[in-house]
C-alpha cells in the first residue's frame, strides 16, 4: 500500500513538472521568436495564455499557475527590454504582463480542481459522510432493507 501512494506522487509531481515545462518553454520559444518585431512582441503573452490554458485543464491547477509566473519572468527578463532585468521600461509592455498574470490567475481560479487532489480520502470526507451515515455503502443497505419491508408488507 505504501508503495502505491508512493507512486501515486511520483506521478503527480512528474504531472506538474510537465505542465510547468510545457508553459515555460512557450514563453521561451515565443521569446526567441517574436524578440526581433517591436509591434509583434505584445503578441507573445496572449499567445502563450492560451498555452496556460490548456495547462491548466490537462496536468492541472497548480503547474498552470508556477508555469504563468515563469512565463512572465521570461517575458520580462527576455523579450521586453532591458534585457535581463524585471523592470519593463515600456507601459504599454508593462500593461501586456500585467494583464497576463491576472488572466492566468482568473484562469487558474475558473478551472475545475484536478481529479487527483480532491479525492475524498485526501480531506477525510469519506470518515465524515460513514459518521454523519451517507456513505454508498450503507445507502445502499438501506434502500435494499427498505425496499425488502415494502416487498414483505405487500
Amino acid at each position: 500500500m505504501l508503495g502505491l501512494d508512493r507512486s501515486r506522487a511520483v506521478r503527480v509531481t512528474l504531472k506538474n513538472i510537465a505542465g510547468t515545462v510545457v508553459c515555460a518553454a512557450t514563453a521561451l520559444s515565443l521569446t526567441l521568436f517574436l524578440r526581433d518585431g517591436a509591434t509583434i512582441r505584445l503578441a507573445a503573452p496572449a499567445i502563450c495564455i492560451q498555452v496556460v490554458i490548456i495547462t491548466a485543464l490537462f496536468w492541472g491547477r497548480m503547474s498552470a499557475l508556477i508555469g504563468a509566473v515563469i512565463a512572465g519572468m521570461t517575458f520580462a527578463l527576455f523579450l521586453y527590454p532591458p534585457y535581463g532585468h524585471l523592470w519593463v521600461h515600456d507601459p504599454a509592455e508593462r500593461v501586456m504582463l500585467t494583464v497576463f498574470e491576472i488572466a492566468a490567475l482568473c484562469v487558474v481560479r475558473l478551472t475545475p480542481p484536478d481529479s487527483t487532489s480532491s479525492s475524498p480520502q485526501k480531506f477525510g470526507w469519506s470518515r465524515a459522510l460513514q459518521a454523519l451515515g451517507l456513505d454508498r455503502k450503507r445507502r445502499s443497505s438501506r434502500t435494499a432493507d427498505k425496499n425488502d419491508s415494502l416487498s414483505t408488507t405487500r
